[in-house]
């Protein structure tokens, strides 16, 4: 990405598509505005994590790894390899 034309710290805006009527120019112009004004922040999309709760523990639940991953595969992945070690680390015998 060509950044010549960005100021110092500065960023470029992403145009996904442009309005059509005119409440969503105004729209979209009050989206850059405020995005303007918080600084840095970042969008993102959903994100995901496995969580756990035991029997009793109702409502509350507990972080089993950290909700930090993109899509969900990441997390049925470390779940999966989280319960595949618990079983191989807990069998009693190789069998």
């Amino acid at each position: 990405m060509d950044r010549g034309d960005t100021e110092q710290g500065g960023s470029r805006p992403v145009v996904v598509r442009v309005p059509v009527e005119p409440v969503e120019a105004a729209v979209e112009a009050d989206a850059v505005d405020a995005a303007a004004r918080a600084g840095d922040v970042v969008v993102r999309g959903p994100l995901f994590g496995v969580v756990a709760q035991g029997v009793g523990e109702a409502p509350r639940w507990r972080v089993v790894s950290p909700v930090t991953a993109g899509c969900p595969q990441q997390d049925r992945d470390s779940l999966n390899s989280r319960l595949w070690f618990r079983a191989k680390d807990g069998a009693q015998d190789r069998g």
